[in-house]
């Protein structure tokens, strides 16, 4: 069984006020992980670590009115956040592993670190937004290279008494991803229509017949001489018997003369007509799930 281990974000493991004379009874706890700080009355600091152990004498005649227990070891904790893009108008996801341990003890108690990730956190993003910033959307792994680059040359954590290394993963945000897809369906829809073969688009509308308004709508949409061979394809398709030998849905028929006739109004319709845009202003048929083939293998 795999047992998750406890991720851990404070330095500080440990705060105590000093009673009077307490180290007359008790020293303190000698381990190889744990620095002591000790704190006087007028804020003057002294680390104890597991190596420099003070006498009693130091500690009874010292003045120091607070002690505080900071964890030594190397730890690992995880951030997610959100990078915008070159344009600022999409944005990466983004993940952040650190690896951090204290290197200056007094610096962590002083800054009072009691959650790493909230003391690193708006640093972090503004060294990660000025790197991504550089980048598009659509090179996830460039600007992740630059990112983990970057912070290697510009450490985090400094100010705090710690050493932390940042690794950092980039992925395009759902949206984005979404519509990457639709992106590779159009050209694929694409290069068939220029292929002319209407068997081959009905079976892609058989298999995914939820793309016939978003995918043949973007198509429709582009510029004029592309949108008239999709117009010209649509239509010579709808005549032929390639749907039928598909047993392509009624609904997924209806969407396609739909944008058709949506095709045709932009054509051959006035100024008015065109600042309308499939899918806008009006709504396509929702198309209905459809059968692979007539025998479920393929046309006949």
């Amino acid at each position: 069984m795999r047992v998750q281990r406890r991720e851990i974000r404070s330095p500080i493991i440990g705060e105590r006020r000093i009673k009077p004379f307490e180290f007359l009874f008790r020293r303190l706890p000698v381990t190889s992980r744990v620095a002591h700080v000790l704190v006087t009355s007028a804020g003057r600091r002294k680390v104890c670590g597991p190596e420099e152990q003070p006498t009693t004498g130091e500690l009874l005649w010292g003045g120091y009115r607070m002690a505080y227990d900071v964890d030594l070891g190397i730890h690992v904790t995880q951030l997610e956040a959100t990078s915008p893009s070159k344009g600022d108008m999409i944005a990466f996801r983004a993940a952040m592993d650190l690896i951090w341990k204290v290197e200056k003890p007094e610096k962590v108690v002083l800054a009072g670190v009691d959650d790493v990730r909230l003391a690193l956190a708006p640093f972090l993003l503004q060294h990660l937004r000025t790197v991504t910033r550089e980048h598009q959307i659509t090179v996830p792994q460039e600007a992740e290279s630059h990112a983990n680059a970057y912070f290697r040359e510009h450490p985090v954590g400094v100010r705090f008494g710690l050493s932390v290394e940042v690794f950092v993963r980039l992925a395009m945000d759902e949206p984005t991803l979404n519509h990457d897809a639709i992106q590779r369906k159009v050209k694929l829809f694409r290069d068939i229509i220029a292929a002319g073969d209407f068997h081959q688009f009905a079976l892609q509308l058989a298999l995914t017949p939820g793309d016939v308004s978003s995918v043949v709508g973007m198509l429709l949409r582009e510029r004029d001489s592309h949108r008239q061979a999709v117009f010209d394809f649509v239509t010579r398709l709808l005549e032929s018997d390639a749907l039928d030998r598909w047993q392509i849905d009624d609904q997924v028929r209806t969407t396609l003369q739909w944008l058709r006739d949506s095709g045709y109004k932009v054509l051959a319709g006035s100024d008015e007509a065109r600042k309308f845009s499939y899918g806008e202003n009006h709504r396509a048929p929702e198309p209905a799930a459809a059968v692979v083939s007539e025998n479920g293998s393929g046309p006949r």
